[in-house]
């Protein structure tokens, strides 16, 4: 719902919503993580929290460094992408 109301007040439209809801967030294997490093588009990823996507700096540079992400905190108002 944070998500929601984030896209919603900066109208932004969501392409897709996954959950890897029962998968450590130290793991890349994750189905909706893995989706969107196996893509080829241009992503921008938008969550509650750094720490909802990875607790790994090293993961977090892994998906960065996929073609064209961003990622965009709500809770701590932070985008974050490689240059």
């Amino acid at each position: 719902s944070i998500i929601m109301k984030f896209c919603e007040e900066y109208n932004v439209k969501c392409k897709e919503i996954f959950i890897d809801k029962g998968y450590s967030g130290m793991k890349l294997s994750r189905p909706g993580i893995r989706k969107i490093i196996d893509s080829n588009n241009k992503t921008i990823i938008i969550v509650s929290s750094i720490c909802k996507i990875t607790r790994s700096y090293i993961n977090l540079i892994e998906i960065l460094k996929n073609k064209d992400t961003q990622i965009i905190s709500v809770t701590e108002q932070v985008m974050i992408r490689l240059a």
